[in-house]
């Protein structure tokens, strides 16, 4: 991100991606801040938290003259040694605004979420919130690529093969030609399970789990959208 694209999102609202504070943040408001940046931000996202600019006003109030490495170390430490694992997608650029220094902290997405300081943080609109039970469920699994795919599927109408055995059932059937193709959702994913809610033919309505590792992703060309591949491991 450059110097002019990050001047014009400094008179950007507070949102999922913009964060402004003075100078004189706290430090258990940076870590919070850092924290719920990189937990929730998807890759091909930036979030920006300004220092130097009244939170409440949107007022420019400047960092003073000479502090700005200083605050940079300061940001630096919160990301580094204050959270667990260290975030590491942290970058700082000063800006001259009216005159004056402000510092942009750019955060990116991090392949080690989640992230921690105390309690983990995610973004709600223009808040840095504590994540619920389930959301911090979904950033550990996010650790893991198919599980993060498939939890992308939520919300849409995904087509589903069973291959060799009835979707929802663990064991094989004696025809291993057996195809067993319709649509479903994405309820939820774990480690372990994904949850589906069948949407076509006689199971129309039916919740049913099936274990990660019989999930396969792929891609329904005629459809165009996903698809998910389940066939039971042999043995």
């Amino acid at each position: 991100m450059t110097d002019v694209e990050l001047l014009q999102r400094l008179s950007d609202h507070e949102d999922n991606f913009i964060e402004r504070k003075s100078a004189g943040v706290k430090s258990q408001e940076l870590r919070q801040t850092l924290n719920a940046f990189a937990n929730s931000l998807t890759a091909d996202r930036e979030g920006i938290l300004f220092l130097g600019i009244d939170d409440r006003t949107g007022a420019i109030t400047g960092v003073p003259v000479g502090q700005t490495d200083m605050l940079q170390k300061r940001v630096r430490e919160a990301a580094e040694s204050d959270c667990y694992p260290p975030i590491k997608t942290v970058t700082c650029r000063v800006l001259t605004v009216n005159g004056m220094a402000v510092v942009a902290v750019i955060v990116r997405a991090s392949a080690d979420r989640p992230h921690f300081t105390g309690p983990a943080y995610v973004r709600r609109l223009s808040e840095s919130v504590k994540a619920s039970p389930e959301l911090f469920n979904e950033l550990i699994v996010s650790r893991n690529d198919k599980a993060q795919a498939i939890l992308a599927m939520r919300g849409g109408v995904v087509t589903f093969q069973s291959i060799g055995h009835k979707i929802g059932e663990t064991l094989a059937i004696a025809d291993q030609g057996y195809r067993q193709t319709g649509e479903c959702r994405v309820e939820a994913c774990d480690a372990h399970l994904v949850h589906l809610m069948i949407l076509s033919g006689g199971m129309s309505g039916w919740p049913v789990v099936e274990p990660l590792s019989h999930v396969q992703i792929g891609f329904d060309v005629n459809k165009n959208r996903p698809m998910l591949v389940i066939r039971v491991h042999p043995g």
